[in-house]
């Protein structure tokens, strides 16, 4: 067996590997994410935290302050669902991907309005 065999042998056994950690994860991911980003505001910018959007142009488009912006970002930062890229901050993973709706029901974003 080549080395170029077991390159591919250990890059199959390692993607399979990730696959299995995923679905291992995914329900804490999700319940971190539900408990973390609550209102529809937060979620709405946590789906635009795709690295490359600057928290600037998310507070536009939500119509919050960038401070409350930097603020909720570096939340999610710190609880581990999202992380700093080269342009902005990114989302571990999206709403759809969780099957969290970006709108949250009335009533249950109170939070959000005292911010």
């Amino acid at each position: 067996m080549g080395v170029e065999e077991i390159l591919m042998q250990l890059l199959a056994t390692a993607q399979e590997q990730q696959r299995w950690q995923r679905a291992a994860v995914l329900p804490a991911v999700r319940q971190t994410v539900a408990e973390n980003v609550k209102s529809t505001d937060q979620r709405k910018a946590f789906e635009m935290c795709n690295g490359k959007t600057p928290n600037k142009e998310i507070a536009q488009a939500i119509g919050k302050s960038e401070a409350t912006i930097s603020r909720w970002t570096s939340s999610w930062r710190d609880a581990g669902i999202a992380y700093e890229a080269q342009d902005g901050t990114q989302h571990l993973v999206s709403l759809e991907t969780l099957g969290l709706p970006i709108e949250v029901p009335e009533g249950q974003d109170a939070r959000s309005r005292s911010i």
